[in-house]
């Protein structure tokens, strides 16, 4: 296995023992302990949620491919960010908590803290504006995708019982998948999380979202912000670019709508 991956890997699967100790810590403590202490830390339930990821910014505009072979990687089609990503999925699950004391259920305002959430995210590649080869949808063979593991710190609002209006923070570390295209021996654009031993250990991912909730039912929206480190490898052979491989951040920009469901 990839030695970035296996960094990768490993400090998702330390945030997810993180969250599982505090949660035990805060649940389990309370048992032990004091009542106000177990109230300090409700279960509020497992949650599903899925919904749009919308490319905004450079991430939804075409890249720009010309004659020119790459001298470094501010001149990679990619390395602004422009993917020409279209609107694709998203999905996440995981655990939420409430962390009002009961006694204070009829306050205006609470906090929430989701400790283990994990997402997933695809967006297709389509440069068919461009004409020539990329009209070929057979050419874009995988598409942009990240694993997210994150958690989620929140303030809500609730006017009335059962309805509630959240603001939230959402931190997460992220695994880039494979992206490819590619045209026969013609043109290839493809990209990997690297595997340089200069590639940061922690690849993060930055969220910030509003939502709103009745009874078992939530709708949000959240802007979404990521810098994958990827290896990119660009040729061009029918204009005359010759492969070249560079390692740098793809900026990421995406604004997900999403309904999620808690059980």
């Amino acid at each position: 296995m990839k030695r970035a991956s296996i960094r990768m890997i490993y400090a998702a699967t330390m945030m997810l023992l993180t969250g599982m100790t505090g949660m035990a810590q805060m649940v389990g403590g309370g048992a032990a302990g004091t009542a106000s202490s177990t109230e300090s830390a409700k279960f509020t339930g497992f949650f599903v949620k899925a919904g749009a990821a919308i490319p905004v910014s450079e991430f939804k505009i075409i890249p720009e491919f010309d004659n020119t072979t790459p001298s470094e990687w501010d001149e990679m089609p990619v390395s602004s960010g422009n993917m020409g990503a279209k609107t694709g999925f998203y999905i996440e699950a995981g655990i939420a908590l409430n962390l009002m004391n009961s006694s204070d259920q009829d306050n205006l305002f609470g906090f929430y803290y989701y400790p283990i959430i994990a997402a997933f995210w695809q967006t297709s590649l389509d440069w068919s504006e461009t004409g020539d080869i990329f009209t070929e949808k057979s050419i874009y063979t995988k598409p942009f995708r990240i694993l997210d593991i994150g958690q989620r710190y929140g303030l809500m609002i609730n006017p009335v019982k059962d309805l509630s209006f959240g603001l939230y923070y959402r931190p997460g570390l992220i695994i880039p998948f494979d992206f490819e295209t590619v045209s026969e021996s013609d043109f290839l654009l493809t990209g990997s999380m690297t595997t340089s031993d200069d590639a940061p250990v922690f690849m993060m991912s930055h969220s910030g979202g509003i939502s709103v909730s009745y009874s078992i039912l939530s709708l949000s929206a959240e802007l979404y912000f990521a810098r994958p480190t990827m290896d990119v490898t660009y040729a061009y052979t029918g204009m005359g670019v010759a492969s070249t491989t560079f390692t740098g951040k793809i900026p990421v920009r995406l604004l997900n709508l999403s309904l999620a469901v808690t059980f």
